[in-house]
């Protein structure tokens, strides 16, 4: 992913804008947000480079549902979104998908 998206820009800012500037928390959004960087992940799997807006968006989406979680009640009963953004981090690291693998589960080599 070499390119600005566009996309990945507008549900990042429905999501992250919404909680922050308005303290409203959308488990859609969210949800959706997710899921679009699964997709990106996916396709870009076995690209040696890795887009910053990419990561910028999956630090801020955790960020974000992270200092919001003292104020925001839906924020806070979704806390462990945010380690699912942070964990988004080393699927890109250890190259591999989202699917690969699952949390709690050794993975056979």
């Amino acid at each position: 992913m070499n390119e600005y998206d566009l996309e990945l820009y507008e549900l990042q800012e429905f999501a992250t804008g919404k909680l922050l500037k308005l303290q409203v928390f959308n488990l859609s959004a969210f949800l959706k947000l997710k899921n679009k960087i699964g997709e990106i992940i996916e396709l870009s799997k076995n690209d040696p480079y890795v887009s910053r807006q990419l990561l910028k968006t999956i630090l801020l989406a955790a960020n974000s549902i992270e200092s919001q979680s003292d104020y925001v009640y839906d924020a806070k009963i979704n806390i462990a979104m945010a380690q699912e953004f942070r964990r988004l981090i080393d699927v890109i690291a250890l190259n591999e998908s989202v699917n690969d693998r699952k949390p709690g589960i050794p993975k056979i080599i």
